[in-house]
Formats: structure tokens, sequence, C-alpha cells
């Protein structure tokens, strides 16, 4: 790395704990591996894992986000460009639009770099998905999302998929045993359930599996580990709890809420079970899944949309409970099932979704489109 690297600024949500939203974890991993770019990035603190050449832009403190946004807002019209802008957030009008301002008043000044702009999670309606997408390069997670955006118009030339991508965590077995003892799980197997509540129907898909794979598995456990996004989330979780106890199930679920240490969680499961019929509000392919495939966990995942990129891994139709449960006795039922499903997971994790190779596939992309630009 070099004095003269070109330089990419991210432009996101602060990157700061909890790092429980997939587009903050999105741009903290990919500064620990981005290897020839210089990077500008606006958080409360360093990362631990970034090196001297991430240099952190502080945002306003004390202020309402209103203030702090149209403060980020100037400084990224006055100060000097980048050789790349890299917008990384849920297409919306207000950021999109302020976004597209930023490279417009840059370009009238002369400025011949390029903007990147990620799909951190897809829109509700693709109809009309084009007032929203403003990079001359645009990022996709999945084939799904890449389809929907030529479907709606979109230039396919502009399109690249660069999957989601994480840095490995690492469990030790004190920290799943201390796990187990906080939230009162004792030694019993259990099948883990962390998506939402209130956004898709997968809560209520693993809910009703459960009568069918305890009827096989008597011991086995059922975990709901659901951070609650709207108030609506208290609601629907009683409503299962409801189901669950007139159905004599209750005393087989534990509803954790939202976890601190959800990778200790995770890897102390028989498998992570995520049967959701919507992706809204999520990367396309969501933390959870990621994680327990870097851990060897296997996963069991309907076939919706972008979770359809995670074949071979075994997937069902999206709101099937027997399918589910059936896919879920099939995996703990055969010997050595369990095993297999959770080294293809692992070696999809090494083969797709590092950080290092989601860092290679953006430093491309910057390329490319600054070889567009001044080509």
């Amino acid at each position: 790395m070099t004095a003269g690297s070109p330089t990419v600024r991210f432009v996101s949500k602060t990157i700061a704990p909890p790092w429980n939203d997939g587009s903050k974890v999105l741009v903290r991993d990919l500064l620990t591996s981005l290897p020839t770019f210089r990077s500008q990035v606006y958080a409360e603190n360093p990362h631990p894992s970034w090196g001297p050449l991430v240099e952190v832009m502080v945002p306003a403190r004390g202020t309402s986000q209103l203030r702090a946004n149209l403060g980020m807002f100037g400084k990224l019209l006055l100060d000097g460009p980048p050789e790349v802008f890299h917008f990384v957030f849920a297409p919306n009008l207000p950021s999109s639009t302020a976004s597209r301002i930023v490279a417009l008043s840059h370009r009238v000044r002369g400025w011949n770099g390029c903007t990147v702009q990620t799909i951190a999670s897809r829109p509700k309606d693709f109809a009309n998905v084009r007032r929203l997408l403003f990079g001359d390069v645009i990022v996709c997670q999945s084939q799904s999302t890449r389809d929907a955006c030529v479907h709606a118009g979109v230039a396919a030339e502009r399109l690249r998929i660069v999957p989601p991508f994480i840095v490995e965590p690492h469990v030790t077995p004190a920290r799943m045993a201390d796990l187990r003892e906080k939230n009162l799980l004792g030694r019993a197997p259990y099948l883990l359930y962390a998506g939402d509540l209130e956004v898709s129907d997968g809560a209520w898909v693993f809910a009703r599996s459960i009568r069918r794979i305890s009827a096989e598995f008597p011991r086995m456990r059922f975990v709901f580990a659901c951070r609650p996004k709207t108030p609506r989330a208290a609601e629907v979780q009683r409503a299962i709890a409801a189901e669950l106890a007139r159905a004599n199930l209750a005393h087989l679920t534990y509803n954790l809420g939202e976890v601190s240490d959800v990778h200790a969680l995770i890897a102390a499961a028989e498998a992570v079970l995520f049967p959701v019929n919507d992706l809204y509000g999520k990367i396309d392919l969501p933390l959870i899944l990621l994680e327990a495939m870097a851990l060897g966990v296997p996963v069991l995942a309907s076939n919706h949309g972008p979770l359809a990129d995670l074949a071979p891994m075994p997937l069902v139709p999206p709101s099937k409970p027997d399918a589910l449960a059936e896919l879920a006795v099939e995996l703990l039922r055969k010997p050595g099932e369990k095993f297999r499903v959770g080294h293809l997971g692992r070696k999809l994790f090494e083969e797709r979704y590092t950080a290092a190779s989601g860092a290679r596939a953006y430093e491309q992309v910057y390329r490319e489109g600054l070889f567009q630009q001044r080509g």
C-alpha cells in the first residue's frame, strides 16, 4: 500500500455496536479485509480489526438523527471527494436522492471517480426501484435481487453480485457452557430459530413444526432468539406461546429474546432453522445463517428468494411446517447427516462468504467502476 493508493469513502449507518445489523457488519468486515484501497468511514471508534489505513470520521454527537444526517450530507457535498463513494444502505427515496445530489455536485466540478451502491436489504416492492438506484455500479447480494432489478428495468450492465460475508467467528466450549447456564438450557439438545417474529411467518412455521419433531426426539428443545423490531413482536410472541400451550408443547420451548453471545447460542445448537417467507429489513443471507455455516452448524432454510443461493444446502418450501419438520427429523435421525450438512455449510462458507473473498470482489467492483468513468 502506498500513499497514492485510491480511497473509498463509505456512506452508511454509523459503524458501531450492537453488531446485529447486516449492513453495519458488511462495512465493518469489509474494512477488516480490504487489501489495496485506503478507506474512510463514519464510525464512533476504530474497530480493533481495522488497520491504520482506515480513517474514522466521527459523526456529530448529542444531536438529533436528522441534524446528524444533514451534517453528513453537508460534508459529503463540501469535502474533497474520494476516488470511490461506496453507499451501503437499504434503498429509500430520501437517502437515494441525497446521494444522487452528492455525486452530481462533484461531477459538475470535474470529479471523475465512481459511485458504488450496495443494496443492503431488498425493498418491499421493486416496481419503482429504478428511482432509488443511482450508483454507477450497483451491487446486489444475491441472484434473486439481481433478477428482480433487471425485471424492474435496471440495466443489467450496471449490476454486480457480491454475496454477503463475515469475519469467521470463534467459540470456546466454556462460552457455550456459560450460555447454557445463564439461559437455563441445561444439557438438552435444541434447535434454534433466530429470525424475526413480525415480518415473516418463520416463527410460526418453526413453532408448528415442534409437535412432529418432538414426537421423534422427546429430549429436543426449541429455542426462539428473536430481536423485537416493532411493538407487534410482543403480540406475535404471545400468540405463538398461547398456541404452544394449548398443544401442551410450551414446556419444550425457550423464548430468549436478544442474546448477547449469539455465536455461542448458534454453536451449541443441533441446527439453525430459518423457514422465513420474507427477508424485508435483512441482508439477502442473514448473519445468523453465515455464522452457523462458519461454525459448522447445520442450516435448514426455506428456498424463498435470495435463500435459494444456499443450494446445495437442504432447503424447504416456505410456509410449510410439515416439510420443515420432516427435513429436521431426517437430519437428526440419519447417522452422519448432521455432520454432512454442517460440513457442507462450512465448505460453502469458505468458498463464498468469507470477508477476504468479499473484499476481493469489492476491490474488483471499485476498479471496474473507475475504469468505466476514466476510460
